[in-house]
């Protein structure tokens, strides 16, 4: 008859493949340094935990690679400092990076002024918001 995932019945093959495996009495591989069944699958799951750990470790590192923009009229610009409004109620503040990259209609930090349309890219996890690159765009046509 076989089993169904309700049911709560096994195949006699599918008992017997468990009992086997859990008695590691699996028949053995073929040649030198050849594992057990039971060994292969205890080897499998210590990779896979170790691959997870090592995904844990690294996830952060690679998350802190993301950049985010945000468009929006600057508010207030100084050598500082530049706050951007994006006009839906999110005020931003951006410290410069050291080798801050300005584009688009102006070409320096010190050039951006208030009421400048811009697009700013930083680091999702800086804390304070750093500002790696200005693009500095035309104002949106008012409706």
């Amino acid at each position: 008859m076989g089993s169904s995932p309700t049911s709560g019945t096994t195949t006699s093959t599918e008992a017997a493949a468990f009992e086997c495996w859990a008695r590691g009495s699996v028949e053995r591989e073929k040649g030198p340094g050849a594992r057990t069944g039971r060994e292969a699958l205890l080897r499998r799951d210590v990779t896979g935990w170790l691959l997870a750990m090592l995904l844990v470790l690294l996830g952060p590192g690679l998350a802190t690679a993301q950049m985010r923009e945000f468009k929006g009229k600057v508010k207030n610009v100084s050598a500082e400092e530049l706050i951007v409004d994006n006009g839906r109620g999110d005020k931003l503040r951006f410290l410069p990076a050291g080798d801050v990259v300005v584009e688009g209609e102006k070409a320096s930090w010190a050039s951006v002024a208030k009421r400048d349309w811009v697009i700013v890219s930083w680091k999702m996890m800086d804390s304070p918001r750093i500002a790696y690159r200005v693009v500095v765009i035309p104002a949106p046509d008012e409706p």
